[in-house]
């Protein structure tokens, strides 16, 4: 694909975001966040509360998010009934996400849960390398005892195909 092709495909793919970005933000502000409320969404004809959660609850932020700001995301940790943990990564939407232990990207942790993400900031520390032994540590107290990972191929099911797998090379027309 030469150069012009590939302008003209990112070309449109934004347009067609920046029509989606516009219809989400026209739809949230004439539908309230009726899934933060208790009962005011169903799904199947069952009512969700999400205050009924009582399971433990990791929350993953990041930083520097476009798509879902940060000090937004922080309202997630009055919802629940059961315990939460939050913690902020440094960087975007994407990188502050995947960024494996030995990355560069940092990421901040307070245990106490304060009602403003402001005051949860300013009682974070910072912690360089990535959050991902922060979730390893939280969710491994959560565990009875750890398993050996599976191998493919040995139980009922058959490999199908070396990973990543064939989807995540298909191309299609914007």
């Amino acid at each position: 694909m030469d150069i012009v092709n590939i302008f003209i495909s990112y070309s449109t793919k934004d347009r067609q975001f920046a029509k989606d970005f516009q219809r989400q933000r026209r739809l949230s502000r004439t539908c309230p966040r009726t899934l933060t409320k208790p009962c005011g969404i169903s799904l199947a004809g069952t009512p969700i509360d999400l205050s009924k959660i009582k399971a433990p609850t990791f929350i993953l932020s990041t930083h520097e998010d476009h798509i879902a700001p940060w000090k937004s995301t922080y309202a997630a940790t009055r919802l629940y009934s059961g315990p939460v943990k939050f913690v902020l990564s440094a960087s975007g939407h994407m990188a502050g996400v995947i960024s494996a232990p030995g990355s560069k990207c940092d990421h901040w942790a307070n245990d106490n849960l304060p009602p403003s993400p402001d005051e949860w900031f300013a009682g974070a520390t910072p912690h360089l390398g990535s959050w991902w032994p922060v979730w390893d540590e939280w969710v491994t107290q959560l565990d009875s005892g750890r398993v050996p990972a599976r191998e493919p191929g040995g139980g009922k099911l058959t490999i199908i195909e070396d990973a990543p797998g064939s989807y995540v090379r298909v191309r299609w027309a914007a």
